[in-house]
């Protein structure tokens, strides 16, 4: 599996603007630096409340953990894609 990624994701549904919804795409495997790479795309996000939606085989407990603490930290919906 590949290591995980991260995509801010904007629908392009006509009639949406400036309103269209947007989420965090988290796809691929749980590393060591996946934990990282998230906090970067929440840094590009600032304070908006985005739903993650995560799909991965698994990996890392402790990264794991760590994304969980985050993502509870900034009470964001979470998915399973």
């Amino acid at each position: 599996d590949q290591p995980m990624q991260f995509v801010v994701v904007r629908s392009n549904n006509s009639g949406c603007e400036p309103t269209c919804p947007q989420w965090v795409w988290a796809r691929g495997a749980i590393e060591p630096g996946t934990p990282a790479a998230f906090a970067r795309v929440l840094k590009t996000i600032g304070k908006k409340r985005l739903p993650v939606v995560i799909s991965s085989p698994g990996g890392d407990v402790d990264a794991a953990m760590k994304m969980g603490r985050m993502i509870r930290e900034r009470k964001f919906d979470v998915g399973v894609g």
